[in-house]
């Protein structure tokens, strides 16, 4: 045989082999990375010992073969069995370790119901174990029925079982519940009620379904909540009129799924516009916001939604005795979950006896009032007509380990339509209100390493309220109209990478880009005086670039420190500003902390008190954006310290303050005296807010204080002295009670407070113009009043996978008349002689209410 033909022959023979072998299994792999490919290509995942699979090596051809397929062959070259407790997960064993099994489980928190991720699941006996996934899930193989499981996650106490209580399928369902206080993280739970909690940057952390019962609540509603902490209270006794330290409700910024709100309640304030039930956490900032958080100079409210994909289909619904509401939250597979929820009034259907009370406080002193009393006539009748409804969804996509994706959708709606007519049909009039707030977002979290991730987000919120007034009278040419329209339309662009240096400290760096257009106008038309006819407009529009950093040292024990700066330029003002950010807090001896701030921001929209409707009585003020004529950009810097002290239950927490705000104006604040006169000043603000509260196994009881003096100073009115502001609030005083008992809940609050300034008026001048003495130098009568609220829960069905809740609620139960505010207008009598008429605005009288609840 030549050599050509011997070369030949053996190529033939290389390649012949190499095709056969590539019809061959795959021999000698792994099993560990057979399973890994069948994780990947089948969206599962194994569970097992790694000394099971050690070196075990398998030949086996996985293409165009069934996941049962594969697993059978498997059996066949091993020594394993396959016990698959779910559609995802499957536990290998040792199929000749008879005696051994295997347990599972899904680990949830007790009143939230949501899973608890990277919790610890140990064998006692052998020291090992592992941890929860995504959905509170765990899996452990080859245990002996009597092996001692243990299972516990950071602030929550720890539960021990038997293996052998843990095999039954489908898997159990564990619910641990949280410790009263983790001292070692300066973070205490249970502050003032359960589901309040004090965090590690001096924020307050609201999850309202692990919220314990508050005094006059029978629901967690959102803003009511807040104003239960030192430092924030409503004046007005509303859930949006929040004032924290000082500040007016316009200098606030309230996120929902970091959505702005321009209006963040129902039934002009009375009722937040936020479903409590999709809620799963609020933060809360008196002093020391990240500099992520831009545009307000006073406190930040956070809300976010459910930010998980649940496990399973989880629902509820119910009603009071003003709106009834339902939700739901699923998912679609793995790596989708979604959510709905809405809320709507009936009391354009049924008129309850708690909405008749929000009634005769919210439109007292306003035309639908009068028209109100006028319609006791045989000659008038009057028909008012109010609804309310929000709606909001969520979807949240999983894409991959590392990138997660949420969609939120936010719209609410408050209309008010009061017809006022003779019987006779000579004379009508109609007042439409229309309040609107919608909005979107979309954010991504991206983990680019276990080190590195970015934060991007997207938001588009519009605001629209419409005003519109119609008087038809049967003679020709006498019919009147009033029109106000007032409408922002925002979009915001933010991105953020945050640098995990250590275990201790991070930084972070964003950019955020926002576009604001706010317009407003004012239209009135009288066809019989035609020389009173006008029409005002603006529409303004403005361009934020903010750069923001921030380096956060927490070492888990003693020392805080988040040290931030933003910049803004503000493109309407040509104004660029810098706002430094510093939070501090360290242990000075056990179970003693210090703790400071400082801050500088600014804020460049806010409301302005407009009086063409002022006749109508409601929602007279309008959003403007700052410009360089007569809307200053607000400014302020505040500066805080105080001291926390936590032992044997005992919690004390004290901070003291001061403000300065620039930009307030006469026109933004409205004093009875100088409506017609611009001037710009400042609010120098000081402050106390005080806490001490003690735990007796299912008793608790808090005492907050706060005390707060604004001085405002304008260089043109009441001779450039300093005067105290319509809403100062000088004491504030809450004593609480909460008592469990078994599935009842108790809750009593007294709370007490000054009354707050108002100008006091003495008579008349000879041209019927009121005398004013100097303003705000008297004060209302002091405020009290006593809530109560209790409730008992239950379950529906014997699996209690359907639970019911029932509640009660007492607002002012001694009906205490009090006044929150003082106004004065002229009138005559028959004779046409002139006299001062004194209106006290008065709060909510004795109000029950009722919750009936169903969740699944």
């Amino acid at each position: 045989m030549n050599k050509r033909v011997l070369i030949s022959f053996i190529c033939y023979i290389c390649i012949a082999g190499s095709a056969y072998a590539q019809k061959e299994p795959q021999r000698n792999r792994l099993i560990k990375e057979v399973f890994f490919e069948l994780e990947k290509k089948h969206q599962i995942k194994f569970s097992y010992s790694d000394n099971l699979v050690a070196n075990v090596r398998v030949s086996i051809k996985l293409d165009g073969k069934d996941l049962d397929t594969v697993l059978r062959e498997i059996k066949t070259q091993t020594n394993f069995i396959f016990q698959k407790v779910s559609e995802r997960y499957i536990i290998v064993l040792d199929k000749d370790e008879k005696s051994k099994t295997a347990a599972c489980g899904y680990l949830l928190d007790i009143i939230s119901q949501k899973p608890l991720q990277e919790a610890s699941i140990t064998i006692l006996s052998k020291n090992t174990g592992t941890t929860t996934d995504r959905d509170g899930y765990f899996q452990l193989a080859s245990l002996a029925p009597n092996d001692t499981i243990k299972i516990s996650f950071i602030g929550y106490l720890s539960k021990l079982f038997l293996a052998k209580e843990l095999i039954k399928k489908p898997c159990k369902q564990i619910y641990l519940e949280e410790f009263t206080s983790v001292l070692n993280e300066i973070r205490i739970t249970n502050y003032l009620a359960s589901g309040i909690t004090r965090e590690k940057d001096g924020s307050i952390g609201i999850s309202p379904k692990k919220l314990g019962i508050l005094p006059g609540l029978t629901e967690p509603d959102v803003l009511q909540s807040i104003q239960f902490l030192p430092g924030i209270n409503s004046p007005s006794e509303t859930a949006s009129g929040i004032h924290v330290r000082g500040g007016t409700p316009d200098q606030n910024l309230i996120l929902f799924d970091g959505i702005k709100m321009y209006n963040s309640a129902h039934f002009f304030g009375m009722i937040s516009s936020f479903n409590p039930y999709i809620t799963d956490k609020i933060k809360v900032y008196r002093s020391g916001a990240g500099a992520r958080y831009g545009n307000h100079i006073s406190g930040v409210v956070d809300i976010e939604t459910n930010n998980f994909i649940t496990n399973k289909t989880n629902g509820g619904f119910g009603f009071n005795l003003t709106h009834v509401d339902a939700f739901i939250e699923t998912k679609l597979d793995d790596k989708i979950g979604v959510s709905f929820s809405a809320r709507r009034s009936f009391t354009d259907f049924i008129n309850t006896n708690t909405f008749s009370k929000f009634s005769d406080k919210v439109f007292q002193n306003t035309i639908i009032d009068i028209d109100r009393q006028q319609s006791n006539s045989d000659l008038f009748s009057d028909n008012n007509d109010f609804h309310f409804v929000d709606f909001n969804s969520k979807i949240i996509y999983e894409p991959t380990e590392k990138d997660k994706i949420t969609f939120n959708q936010l719209m609410t709606r408050n209309k008010l339509e009061h017809l006022f007519k003779f019987n006779d049909n000579s004379y009508s009039t109609k007042d439409v209100l229309n309040i609107n707030n919608d909005g979107f977002s979309i954010k991504w979290l991206r983990n680019w390493s276990e080190r590195t991730s970015q934060r991007t987000s997207f938001y588009y919120s519009k605001y629209d309220l419409e005003y519109l007034f119609e008087a038809v009278q049967d003679a020709a040419n006498r019919d009147q109209s009033r029109a106000k329209q007032n409408q922002i339309k925002d979009a915001n662009f933010q991105t953020t990478f945050n640098f995990k240096k250590n275990d201790v400290s991070h930084f972070d760096i964003g950019y955020e880009y926002a576009n604001s257009k706010v317009f407003y106008s004012f239209e009135s038309v009288d066809q019989l005086f035609p020389q009173n006819n006008f029409a005002l407009l603006e529409s303004n529009r403005n361009i934020t670039h903010a750069i923001f950093g921030e380096y956060v040292y927490d070492n888990k024990e003693k020392q805080t420190v988040q040290l931030g700066i933003r910049s803004n330029y503000f493109s309407l003002t040509k104004k660029f500003f810098i706002a430094p950010r510093l939070y501090l807090q360290f242990q000075l001896a056990p179970k003693f902390w210090a703790k400071g701030s400082l801050e500088f921001k600014q804020q460049n929209i806010s409301q302005l008190l407009e009086l063409s409707t002022a006749d109508f009585g409601l929602e007279n003020q309008i959003w403007a954006l700052s410009n360089n004529n007569n809307v200053p950009v607000l400014r302020s810097n505040q500066t805080t310290v105080g001291f926390i002290f936590k032992r044997d239950n005992w919690t004390i927490d004290l901070d003291l303050y001061q403000k300065k705000v620039r930009g307030i104006t006469t026109v933004s604040s409205g004093f009875q005296t100088v409506n017609n006169t611009f001037s710009e000043g400042t609010n120098d603000i000081k402050g106390i807010d005080f806490l001490i509260q003690k735990k007796w196994n299912n008793y608790s009881s808090w005492i907050s204080y706060s005390y707060n003096k604004g001085d405002l100073t304008f260089s043109n009115i009441n001779e450039g002295h300093s005067f105290p502001s319509n809403t100062d609030v000088s004491h504030n005083f809450f004593w609480t009670h909460n008592i469990k008992a078994g599935n009842y809940q108790f809750s009593l609050g007294w709370n007490y407070r000054s009354g707050v300034p108002f100008t006091r008026g003495t008579g008349l001048d000879a041209s019927n113009q009121i005398i004013y003495q100097s303003i705000n130098s008297s004060r209302l009568p002091a405020y009290h009043r006593l809530d109560f609220s209790s409730t008992y829960s239950f379950d529906l069905n014997s699996s209690k996978t359907w639970k019911g809740k029932i509640g009660l609620s007492l607002i002012n139960v001694y009906n205490k008349k009090n006044v929150l505010q003082r106004v004065y207008s002229v009138d005559f009598d028959e004779n046409g002689n002139s006299f001062l008429v004194t209106k006290d605005i008065a709060s909510l009288g004795f109000t029950p209410n009722l919750v009936f609840r169903v969740r699944f």
